[in-house]
């Protein structure tokens, strides 16, 4: 009996320093929240003040925005909706409040994390697993390669047609039926996103994954703007596209299923 308990215990012990290991690499030891769902108004301000006051003590510090949101994106030609947690980080400081960039996909994101999508290089295994883990075929692909390939698959857009509505069969946009200004997803990407790895697989048999997003694909955000009084008090809700750039794997299932990071500044402008 004794040494059953010793052992539950051990593992207990074992499993608690785990888990607050993996929850201190997302949340700071100290965080300073605005009483106001728009946030600070100056942070920078904020940042100085507390760096006056104890900056001997503080390893780092880093702004970030909170807010609940909606991920959309397309799965065989369905429509998928994903209640999600959005915040925004800036990229440059976040990794000195915790280890956010261990668990990346990428191993220059691992180093310096960037929104910018990768020509390749993703883990084609989960670099966190103490055993061989099992091989994860699609990531091989993932990155300005797959955009492209899939940008090359996809439904051409029709050639615009010349406008005779006014009686000038010669007012077309151009010679080439292009529009110049147009989107080009196989040389174009939108701001870059971290999504947390659990939005975008679900599990098979052998402890597999099957992965329906990758790096390189475009999703949607649906999130609260922010009121500015007289102006936006009508405001429901911001709309914007973004790329998968990378993946966010911490083995903790209520963030993987749920965090997804975005650059701090495009979300505040957004808002």
């Amino acid at each position: 009996g004794v040494a059953t308990m010793i052992v539950v215990n051990a593992v207990m012990a074992g499993f608690t320093h785990e888990m607050e290991g993996r929850m201190h690499d997302v949340l700071s030891d100290i965080s300073f929240q605005s009483r106001s769902a728009d946030g600070f108004s100056q942070p920078e301000a904020h940042l100085e003040q507390i760096r006056r006051v104890a900056g001997e003590y503080i390893a780092g510090m880093t702004p970030t925005v909170n807010t609940p949101a909606l991920l959309s994106f397309e799965l065989r030609g369905e429509n998928i909706n994903r209640p999600v947690h959005l915040i925004g980080i800036d990229e440059a400081t976040y990794g000195d409040v915790g280890d956010f960039g261990k668990y990346l996909q990428h191993p220059e994101n691992r180093r310096q994390l960037s929104f910018q999508l990768r020509a390749g290089g993703y883990d084609e295994r989960d670099h966190q697993a103490f055993a061989k883990a099992p091989a994860r075929p699609e990531m091989k692909h993932a990155g300005w390669s797959y955009r492209r390939h899939k940008s090359s698959l996809a439904r051409p857009l029709p050639k615009p047609v010349a406008d005779v509505a006014n009686g000038d069969p010669f007012n077309s946009p151009s010679a080439s039926g292009v529009d110049e200004g147009a989107f080009d997803p196989a040389k174009e990407q939108h701001t870059g996103l971290v999504l947390g790895i659990a939005l975008a697989t679900y599990p098979v048999k052998d402890g597999k994954q099957q992965f329906f997003l990758l790096p390189g694909d475009d999703v949607r955000l649906v999130f609260p703007g922010v009121g500015i009084p007289g102006v936006d008090s009508n405001k429901l809700g911001e709309r914007a596209s973004f790329t998968v750039v990378d993946f966010y794997e911490s083995k903790m299932s209520e963030y993987d299923s749920t965090f997804v990071f975005v650059p701090l500044q495009e979300l505040q402008r957004l808002r």
